[in-house]
C-alpha cells in the first residue's frame, strides 16, 4: 500500500509542475545523416552545369564531378571549367511557421580560397537562400522570385584555415532572424527581408569559376526544430489599411497637418488587434470592431480619448465588458500598466494573452518571446515587414488580462499647468506620463506628454488630491471613477488660479456614485481671496485688504465670535461686489456657506 501511495504523490508532484511550468519549447529532429550507408538515397541533386555551357556538368579532371561518400563524409571534388552544382535532402520539407537549426560539420582540404557552399532552405532552383564561404569572407545569397536579393548585414569575415573541419550551425527563425555559428561563435545574425521564403528543404553546394577546383566534405548533417515559443495567433491589423487609414484620428486636426489614423493610430490599431484576439468582435453599437469604428466609438464617449490622441486603456476595457453582457464566455479584460522586464513580458505571453508595447512613443503587439529573451515578435501596425523588436527598445507595457471579477479604477488626466497629487491611507500615489505619442511616417511634432494618475481596483474610502494649479486662469480637471462592473463616473472639478495648493477630497465606491468636494476653511477661505487678487478678480485693494483681513479674523476666533466676524464677510462681500467678479463672488459666498455648517 505505501508502494501505490508513493507512486501517487510523485506523479501528483509530476503533475503540479507540469502545470506550474507549462512546456512551451520543443526541439525535434527533422532529418540527420552522419553518412555512414554507402547510398544517397536521401539525396538529390537538383542541379550540375558548367557555366559557360549549361548542358554539361561539372568535371574533376575531364571526367564526371559527382557528389559522393567517402570514409563517412559526403562531398565532390571539381577541377575543371566554371561551374555549379547542388544536393538537397529528398525525405522531409521544413516546417512551416516553426524555427528551425540546420547543422554539419564541414572540411576543407588543401586551401581556404575555394568556393564552399551550402542552402539552408531550397524550395526551387529560383527561390533558396544559401551561404557562400570563400577565403575568409562568409555570406548570404538569396534568390527569391527568380533575382537576387542583397539582405543587409549578411556579409562577415571568419579566419578559415585549410586542412581544417568546422561546426556550423544555421538558425532560421519564424521571426526572419538568421544566425549563422562556426565553432559555436556567432558569425552572422541578420534579419531577412521580402519577399520571404517558406517550405523547402536543406541542401549542399560545390561551385568553381576563377578559382578552377574545389573540394569540401560535409558530416552529421541534423535539421532540427528549436525551443522557440510558438507565437500568439494575433490577427494582423494594419492602421494604413486604405479602409481606414485616411479617418481622422481623435482631434488630430488640432495638432497634426496630416490628422489620420495611417498616421496617429498605431495604439488604436493595437488595440483592435487585441480586443480581435480575445474573440471581442462587435463595439456595444453593433458595429464589427476595426480602427476606423472603434476610433468612432472613443469620440463618443467621455472617457475614450484623454489629451492630445492619447487612448484611455480604461475605455477599451468597457468595449470588453459590454460584449461581455451579451457573450457569457468572453470573459472582460482588465488593465494593468507593465514595466519591460523580460520575465514578466514571457509569463505574459506563456498565459496566452499579448502585449502592447511602447518603443519609444510607437507602441506594438507582442505575441511571442525569443528563446534568449533578447527580442520579441511583434505585429507592427504600421509595417507588416516588421516582426520583431529588440527587449532593449521597449519602453513599457500595457496589459489586457482577461477577467471575470473587479473592473474598478480611477484615472486623473492631469490637465496641463496643474500639478496633482493624490493621497491614500497614508500614501502619496503620483502621476505616470504617457507618451509622447510619435508620428508613424514622416517627422512630425507629436502633442505634449500626458501626465496620469492610475489607481487600478482602488479600495473604498477617502482619496486626497492636493493640486497646484500654475496656469494663468481657472482650470477644470476631470476625475474618472470606474465601478467593479467598469461602470463610468464622470466628475470635475474647478481648480483657481492660485499660488497656494488646493485640496480636494474624493468619496470613491466601487459599486455607487462617487463624489469629489473641495476642503474648505477658514485658510481656504484666505488662500481664495490672495487668489482672485492675483488673478485680477478683486479689481480694487481696499476691498482686497478689508476682505482678507476679516477672513483671517474668521479663522482666528473661537466659535461664540466666529459667526459675527462671518456676518461682517458677508456684508463687506455685498458691499464689494462691484470690484468682484460674479465668479470669484460666488466661491467666496460658497466658502462662507461652508464654515457656517462645520
Amino acid at each position: 500500500m505505501r508502494y501505490f501511495q508513493t507512486i501517487f504523490l510523485v506523479y501528483c508532484t509530476v503533475f503540479a509542475l507540469v502545470l506550474l511550468f507549462p512546456t512551451q519549447a520543443r526541439a525535434d529532429i527533422v532529418f540527420q545523416d552522419t553518412f555512414n550507408r554507402d547510398n544517397l538515397t536521401d539525396w538529390t541533386v537538383v542541379r550540375n552545369f558548367q557555366w559557360g555551357n549549361p548542358a554539361e556538368p561539372c568535371l574533376n579532371n575531364g571526367q564526371l564531378a559527382s557528389w559522393q561518400i567517402l570514409l563517412q563524409r559526403l562531398g565532390i571534388i571539381i577541377y575543371g571549367p566554371g561551374c555549379f552544382t547542388e544536393i538537397v535532402a529528398n525525405t522531409f520539407t521544413l516546417p512551416s511557421n516553426i524555427s528551425y537549426a540546420y547543422s554539419f560539420d564541414i572540411t576543407m582540404p588543401e586551401s581556404a580560397n575555394m568556393d564552399r557552399n551550402y542552402t539552408m532552405r531550397f524550395v526551387d532552383t529560383s527561390n533558396n537562400l544559401a551561404i557562400k564561404i570563400l577565403g575568409n569572407a562568409i555570406f548570404l545569397e538569396k534568390a527569391a522570385l527568380s533575382q537576387g536579393w542583397s539582405v543587409p548585414g549578411s556579409f562577415a569575415r571568419y579566419p578559415f584555415q585549410a586542412d581544417h573541419s568546422y561546426h556550423i550551425r544555421n538558425e532560421v527563425r519564424i521571426d526572419h532572424s538568421i544566425k549563422v555559428y562556426v565553432d559555436g561563435e556567432l558569425v552572422l545574425n541578420f534579419l531577412d527581408i521580402p519577399p520571404y521564403l517558406d517550405g523547402g528543404t536543406v541542401g549542399l553546394r560545390a561551385s568553381v569559376g576563377s578559382i578552377p577546383n574545389s573540394i569540401t566534405w560535409f558530416d552529421n548533417v541534423v535539421v532540427e526544430t528549436i525551443d522557440v515559443v510558438d507565437p500568439l495567433n494575433v490577427p494582423y491589423v494594419s492602421q494604413v489599411d486604405t479602409r481606414w487609414t485616411s479617418t481622422i484620428y481623435d482631434t488630430a486636426k488640432t495638432w497634426s497637418t496630416v490628422p489620420t489614423i495611417g498616421r496617429w493610430g498605431c495604439v488604436l490599431t493595437d488595440a483592435v488587434m487585441i480586443l480581435q484576439y480575445h474573440n471581442i468582435t462587435t463595439l456595444p453599437n453593433g458595429l464589427p470592431i476595426d480602427p476606423q469604428t472603434l476610433n468612432t466609438w472613443l469620440l463618443s464617449q467621455q472617457d475614450g480619448y484623454l489629451g492630445q490622441g492619447y487612448v484611455n486603456w480604461v475605455a477599451l476595457t468597457r468595449v470588453a465588458h459590454l460584449f461581455h453582457k451579451t457573450h457569457a464566455n468572453t470573459p472582460s479584460l482588465e488593465f494593468l500598466r507593465g514595466g519591460a522586464d523580460m520575465n514578466e513580458l514571457k509569463d505574459e505571453i506563456d498565459h496566452k494573452r499579448p502585449i502592447i508595447l511602447d518603443l519609444g512613443g510607437h507602441f506594438v503587439v507582442g505575441r511571442g518571446v525569443s528563446p534568449n529573451s533578447a527580442s520579441l515578435i511583434i505585429n507592427d501596425p504600421f509595417d507588416q515587414v516588421k516582426t520583431t523588436a529588440l527587449a532593449q527598445d521597449i519602453r513599457g507595457t500595457r496589459l489586457f488580462r482577461p477577467s471575470f471579477t473587479d473592473l474598478s479604477y480611477l484615472i486623473i488626466p492631469v490637465n496641463e499647468g496643474l500639478d496633482v497629487v493624490v493621497e491614500h491611507d497614508g500614501q502619496q500615489i503620483l502621476p505616470v506620463l504617457e507618451g509622447p505619442i510619435t508620428p508613424d511616417g514622416e517627422n512630425e511634432i507629436a502633442p505634449n506628454p500626458l501626465s496620469l494618475i492610475e489607481i487600478p481596483k482602488p479600495m473604498d474610502g477617502q482619496y486626497t488630491l492636493r493640486i497646484n494649479n500654475n496656469s494663468p486662469a481657472q482650470t477644470s480637471q476631470s476625475i474618472f471613477a470606474y465601478s467593479s462592473e467598469g461602470d463610468l463616473f464622470p466628475l470635475s472639478i474647478d481648480v483657481q488660479r492660485s499660488s497656494s495648493e488646493q485640496v480636494f477630497v474624493l468619496d470613491y465606491t466601487k459599486d455607487g456614485e462617487s463624489t469629489i468636494h473641495r476642503l474648505i476653511n477658514p485658510s481656504t477661505l484666505v488662500q481664495d481671496i490672495h487668489s482672485l487678487r492675483e488673478s485680477g478678480e478683486i479689481t480694487r485693494a481696499y476691498p482686497y485688504y478689508t476682505l482678507l483681513q476679516t477672513a483671517e479674523r474668521i479663522g482666528e476666533t473661537t466659535s461664540s465670535d466666529q459667526m459675527r466676524y462671518i456676518r461682517l464677510f458677508e456684508y463687506y462681500l455685498n458691499k464689494f461686489s462691484p470690484y468682484i467678479s460674479e465668479q470669484g463672488k460666488k466661491m467666496l459666498e460658497e466658502d462662507v456657506l461652508v464654515i457656517q455648517g462645520m
